[in-house]
């Protein structure tokens, strides 16, 4: 944010060449922070809540803003996403917007703060839906020249209430570790991305939850999942929640099936009105996916069951172990995320080599009978021969018999001398 007000517009009424101080105090300014703790030092980027003779009150200030920022550029971001925009272009347009109407604050309103009311975030839309508008897709081409930057303008339409209502409850909190209440702006943020993807494949926006004070209650309700276990199939070993092994040659390629840990709610709902209205509680249920990246793509899940399977049969000698991450999202759009490793277990093969037999058959001719079986149009001359194998370690060894000598570097080229009586014999 300091770096995009060094270089703001100076449609903006910024002063020409603002000085990273000058920019760093501003920001500071506008997010609430006040004269008097820049006076004693608070430096919003070099801040540390871990120092020697830390200020508990500063910490959760620090933190409170942090949270309101990113719900603001997190939520518009993930419209953009939805809509059509890379991850990078959806970020850095949903940050210029912020930073314009933070800059507006503190230049065109003389040192006023940026208070996430609903006047501000009105404004910030507005200025977003603008910038949004340049984003750019994968292909380079932007949202305006896509046509869908409408299509952010809709998905996001509520997206501003719902800013406001998170805003609020992050100033309610009175300790940094109630994470629940901070875990809404990621909540937020996903539920805003469908939102916009469904305005793209036509079935229009759906309804975000937080912009209504009652799904503001319900996030907070609801708890996150805190633990994911991988256990039980017929093919895989080791029931624990990291690891599970699977031998090479098995049968079946499922590795076992997901279970969430959860707090056992997912929520609430809301009934009657006035004094008898009545807050329900939602029993937790979970979907199961698997998170990009590590070894992913060589599995499937079930996401209702949560079954894993490996989607081809492992082999040791090419890959001795899996790890994937598998992601576990409660009906209230909360989540946790674990990484597993399935090991690869190796089974002897059959034999050296895979070499299944101790006998080696193999088909000969002879010299001393090619040319009368030539005259006759018999082929005589095929005899079939085996021998008798042993094999000790890596080592495999022929059979004693006068038949394993007939093994020579005739036979090689007989193999490929393009004489069609001896072709491959």
């Amino acid at each position: 944010m300091v770096q995009s007000l060094i270089t703001a517009d100076e449609a903006l009424a910024s002063p020409v060449g603002v000085t990273a101080d000058t920019a760093k105090e501003d920001i500071a300014l506008a997010m609430g922070f006040t004269a008097a703790q820049i006076s004693a030092g608070f430096d919003p980027l070099t801040y540390d809540a871990f120092s020697a003779t830390p200020d508990a009150a500063l910490d959760l200030q620090v933190e409170k803003t942090s949270q309101k920022i990113m719900s603001v550029v997190k939520t518009f971001a993930a419209a953009g996403v939805g809509a059509g925009a890379t991850a990078a272009e959806a970020f850095s347009a949903a940050l210029e917007g912020l930073v314009e109407e933070v800059s507006k604050a503190q230049y065109q309103a003389v040192g006023a703060s940026f208070t996430f009311s609903t006047v501000d975030m009105a404004a910030a839309k507005a200025a977003i839906d603008v910038t949004m508008a340049s984003a750019e897709t994968a292909a380079g081409i932007t949202l305006t020249a896509a046509g869908t930057s409408n299509d952010f303008i809709t998905a996001s339409a509520t997206a501003a209430t719902a800013i406001v209502n998170v805003a609020a409850e992050i100033e309610k909190v009175t300790s940094k570790t109630d994470a629940d209440v901070f875990a809404m702006v990621e909540t937020l943020a996903a539920q805003v991305k469908v939102a916009a993807e469904n305005v793209v494949s036509g079935v229009g926006a759906t309804t975000v939850e937080f912009a209504n004070a009652d799904g503001i209650v319900s996030g907070l309700n609801n708890k996150a999942p805190t633990d994911l276990a991988l256990t039980g199939s017929t093919a895989a070993t080791a029931t624990v929640s990291e690891s599970k092994s699977i031998a090479e040659d098995a049968t079946s390629l499922v590795i076992g099936t997901l279970s969430a840990t959860d707090a056992g709610d997912a929520g609430t709902t809301f009934s009657g009105a006035g004094a008898t209205r009545a807050v329900n509680t939602i029993t937790a249920t979970h979907t199961y996916s698997i998170a990009d990246g590590l070894d992913g793509a060589s599995f499937s899940i079930d996401a209702s069951t949560g079954v894993l399977t490996l989607s081809s049969q492992p082999d040791y000698e090419t890959k001795t172990a899996y790890n994937v991450a598998i992601v576990a999202t409660d009906a209230g759009g909360k989540s946790y995320t674990e990484t597993f490793t399935i090991n690869v277990t190796d089974v002897a093969e059959s034999g050296a080599f895979g070499i299944s037999s101790d006998t080696v058959t193999f088909t000969d001719y002879s010299p001393a009978v090619l040319a009368s079986s030539l005259v006759s149009g018999a082929n005589a001359a095929d005899l079939t021969h085996s021998v008798m194998t042993s094999t000790s370690g890596s080592q495999v060894t022929m059979g004693s018999s006068g038949y394993a000598a007939a093994l020579s570097l005739q036979n090689l080229k007989n193999l490929f001398d393009d004489d069609d009586a001896t072709v491959g014999k």
